[in-house]
């Protein structure tokens, strides 16, 4: 009995290794933004807010960034083109707060536009409301 157990543990180990390896690919596979969508948003007006949002958009896949403006109430989403602007709309509505999508273009576009070379914060890399995402600069 004991030994058709190792057996079985024995059998199933290449499996699971499989599934561990890809499970931790998957986690951290990096998304490649192509794509900026800025929405706007209704209701935003704390940190709270912000983190919601921010987590809400997190889980769709191909979102790479995601940066709220509480002032303008805009959320700026940087993602590539597994993510459509509609689903980034209707994540951050069903979240709480009504949105629509105010532009969409490409991550050059938006850098020509803006002069904001990249994505400020990586996932879950702060609430939004300052840049603490970042490294201070030294003079």
């Amino acid at each position: 009995m004991r030994r058709g157990r190792v057996t079985q543990i024995f059998r199933l180990l290449p499996t699971a290794a499989l599934g561990l390896i890809l499970g931790v690919g998957a986690v951290f596979a990096a998304v490649s933004p192509d794509t900026v969508t800025v929405l706007k948003s209704t209701g935003i007006s704390c940190g709270g807010c912000v983190s919601t949002i921010t987590k809400s958009l997190e889980t769709v896949p191909g979102v790479a960034s995601v940066e709220v403006n509480i002032g303008a109430k805009l959320v700026t989403v940087w993602h590539d083109s597994t993510a459509t602007p509609q689903k980034l709309a209707t994540t951050v509505s069903d979240a709480g707060y009504q949105s629509t999508v105010q532009e969409t273009m490409s991550a050059e576009s938006y850098r020509e536009k803006t002069g904001i070379s990249g994505p400020t914060q990586t996932r879950s890399g702060g609430c939004g409301c300052c840049d603490k995402s970042r490294k201070p600069e030294r003079n």
